[in-house]
């Protein structure tokens, strides 16, 4: 009897130790799952995460892919602007950055071997959006003479702000100063109306009319640069004022060279046209030079309305006595003749 009593205790104790290990094992099967869908829960959220991450880069590419896919290189993407004297439009085909180059034009010759000076040299980077317009204005020649005539003469200056020369009797020829070539965004067809010259973004100078007088030669200025140099007389235009010259003439100013007065009696040559003009006289200034950027926003007058966007790249301007691209891929010192435009399409912003 005790024998039976003894193994029912321990077949009672068998259950609870079973009961007892099943329990645990539930709990502890809980708890793995558990883990199992919080480790999962975490899985799928760096999943979507990543697929997120994925999808936005996605989106960017596809964005870019579809900028380039409907907004093709242009099929053209070198302009050239002769010299027209008349305001010229260029339209960009294309968004992206444009390489502009600006060529000045010579000032008119005095006499039989001394040729006017000759015009300077501007390149900068600019982005434009397709469909944007900006105006190309090429300098003109200026107007000379190589012998000496009795007749008393005035020449008007190259076009776009050359100062006209005058020549009394037997004083000698006279050159008119070579008109500046620049790029602007306001157009006008007076290439000197101010509210345009306050939009100019890049400018090339141009030289300075020359003279002879007394079997003498004399030296005209080159166009600049950020200065046009000076002639016998009159003075290269500067970042911020025309140059003087000859007291019988109308001061140089923003845009255009200096030139006879309405009552002079003396023959004088005229300064070349530019950012600022060159002055006249004998053997007349440079105009200077522009391009718009962040070190020359300080020198812009009152009124100046391009917008800081446009500030150009890459940019320099370089005078007319120093060599620098030809509009043919040569190299020059100065530019002699008329003035000369290039716009190239580079690339995508």
């Amino acid at each position: 009897m005790q024998m039976k009593k003894i193994k029912e205790e321990k077949a009672s104790v068998s259950v609870y130790v079973f009961i007892v290990l099943f329990t645990y094992l539930i709990i502890l099967s809980s708890i793995y799952f558990t883990l199992i869908s919080i480790h999962k829960a975490q899985l799928k959220t760096i999943l979507k995460i990543k697929q997120s991450y994925e999808l936005d880069n996605g989106n960017i590419e596809q964005i870019y892919q579809s900028k380039i896919n409907t907004e093709k290189e242009p099929e053209q993407k070198e302009f050239i602007f002769d010299y027209t004297g008349t305001e010229q439009t260029f339209t960009a085909p294309a968004s992206g950055i444009y390489k502009l180059q600006v060529w000045g034009a010579q000032g008119g010759q005095g006499g039989p071997s001394n040729l006017g000076g000759k015009g300077g040299y501007s390149t900068g980077n600019i982005t434009l959006t397709k469909g944007q317009s900006i105006y190309v204005y090429v300098g003109g020649q200026g107007i000379g003479a190589t012998t000496t005539s009795t007749t008393t003469k005035e020449n008007a200056g190259g076009y776009n702000g050359g100062g006209s020369s005058y020549q009394v009797g037997t004083g000698g020829p006279r050159g008119s100063g070579g008109g500046a070539t620049d790029i602007r965004f306001v157009p006008n067809t007076d290439p000197l109306n101010s509210s345009s010259l306050l939009s100019r973004v890049i400018v090339a100078g141009g030289g300075g009319g020359s003279l002879y007088y007394n079997n003498t030669s004399y030296t005209s200025g080159v166009g600049g640069g950020t200065s046009g140099t000076n002639g016998t007389v009159g003075k290269g235009g500067t970042q911020t004022a025309g140059g003087s010259g000859y007291e019988q003439y109308v001061a140089a100013g923003f845009g255009y060279g200096g030139y006879k007065s309405s009552n002079s009696t003396s023959t004088i040559a005229g300064g070349g046209g530019g950012w600022y003009g060159g002055g006249a006289g004998n053997a007349a200034g440079g105009g200077s030079g522009f391009i718009w950027t962040s070190a020359t926003a300080s020198n812009v007058p009152s009124g100046y309305s391009v917008e800081t966007k446009y500030y150009l790249t890459e940019a320099s301007t370089i005078a007319g006595n120093a060599e620098f691209d030809s509009p043919t891929g040569t190299k020059e010192t100065g530019h002699a003749g008329n003035g000369y435009a290039k716009i190239t399409w580079l690339r995508f912003k």
